[in-house]
């Protein structure tokens, strides 16, 4: 036998005996944790959410008017595990089954049970993703790697909210996900809108930024702007403090770029002695979405709704989104704790005045169609033909 062959085959040997331990040692490796999956795909929304979108336009509009649930928002994707009881869990999420890419979420039990159940919080629909559980103090007690994929459902709604008590931002969805009129969609990860994130009723504030939710939204969004559409000293401040200082920071951290775009809702975009100021935020808005340094972002007024609400109907139109699924957006609101909003001409709410329909019949005096409406306006308010052209380039996917 040549010496290349004795080689050879010694390398064969080696290579056999250490895929054979491998084996023997997975096979040995007893795991601690176990993982329990949903019998189908992992839900995303709500049932009452579901049933929404599900439904054809003029249904979805009783569905929704006659909506009692204000907790229905939030993302409902549920995960259960057992085995080994620790002070604290990790739980680490990726679409990558080497998990090259992942976000850690954590859980700390109250008491002792034989199976917890946490929400994964910021899923994306009809995704595959793999999951292990791991104990946070020591990792060699671990799951498994399991995989799942979730539902196809479009709508991301998210769960920035406190592990122990719910407190923190409300209504929040990720924009991304509704379908063009040219077959494209728009990119999910990107813009994600909601309620605001500074203190506005005293330390006890429930919809203010907490600490798990600003991890959540820098380390596993990586959401790096902060656009605030409320006006300066006046809706943005505590109004249990003393002294109203406005907020002048990005709440995410105070390292990241913060605007204060002040805008106004619905037709009051066309009040004169509004409307400059109005205009002057438009434009600077889609100038940050025309900007791919800027991305992702948070863009807010108070509830999610109003002024958020006309910014995404103005967004969406020019994305070319259907009437249709833009009235869906707006009225997702509607399952939260901002309240009810409807695609009516006008809706009276408890301080405030909801005037979409009137709002909608305003743009269309611009075009013909809903895109090309909104595409007009924003052109004659000093939106450039080559920011739109960036701005489809940017949020747009086949």
């Amino acid at each position: 036998m040549t010496k290349q062959k004795a080689f050879k085959r010694l390398a064969c040997m080696l290579a056999s005996l250490f895929v054979a331990g491998a084996t023997a040692c997975d096979k040995e490796k007893e795991y601690e944790l176990e993982i329990y999956l949903p019998e189908t795909k992992m839900a995303i929304v709500h049932e009452k959410v579901s049933e929404y979108l599900q439904a054809d336009f003029e249904e979805s509009y009783e569905l929704v008017s006659t909506n009692k649930n204000q907790h229905a928002a939030a993302q409902y994707s549920y995960l259960s595990f057992g085995g080994k009881y620790c002070s604290e869990y990790k739980i680490r999420v990726s679409q990558d089954k080497k998990f090259k890419n992942y976000f850690d979420l954590f859980f700390a039990p109250q008491t002792e049970l034989t199976k917890y159940t946490v929400n994964l919080r910021i899923l994306i629909p009809n995704t595959k993703y793999y999951v292990k559980v791991m104990a946070l103090e020591d990792p060699s007690i671990c799951s498994k790697v399991e995989s799942f994929v979730t539902e196809d459902c479009v709508v991301r709604p998210l769960d920035i909210t406190d592990t122990d008590n719910f407190n923190g931002p409300k209504n929040v969805r990720d924009v991304g996900g509704w379908s063009t009129n040219d077959g494209k969609k728009i990119k999910y990860g990107m813009i994600y809108r909601g309620t605001y994130l500074n203190q506005r009723s005293g330390d006890n504030d429930p919809i203010k930024l907490r600490e798990y939710g600003r991890y959540i939204m820098k380390n596993c969004l990586g959401i790096k702007t902060e656009v605030d559409l409320r006006t300066s000293g006046k809706d943005d401040v505590d109004s249990n403090a003393v002294e109203k200082t406005p907020q002048t920071v990005n709440m995410i951290s105070p390292k990241y770029p913060y605007y204060k775009l002040t805008l106004l809702q619905y037709d009051d975009l066309w009040i004169p002695v509004y409307q400059e100021t109005c205009e002057t935020s438009l434009k600077a808005f889609f100038a940050l979405l025309a900007d791919e340094t800027q991305y992702p972002m948070y863009v807010h007024c108070n509830q999610g709704a109003d002024r958020t609400g006309t910014l995404f109907y103005l967004l969406e139109g020019l994305l070319g989104v259907s009437y249709e699924d833009a009235v869906r957006d707006f009225e997702l609101t509607s399952f939260s704790i901002s309240g009810l909003r409807l695609r009516d001409e006008e809706q009276p709410v408890f301080g405030n005045h909801v005037r979409w329909g009137i709002m909608h019949k305003k743009i269309m005096t611009y075009g013909e169609t809903y895109q090309s409406a909104v595409e007009a306006y924003l052109l004659s308010i000093g939106v450039s033909s080559e920011q739109i052209k960036k701005i489809k380039d940017i949020l747009l996917t086949d």
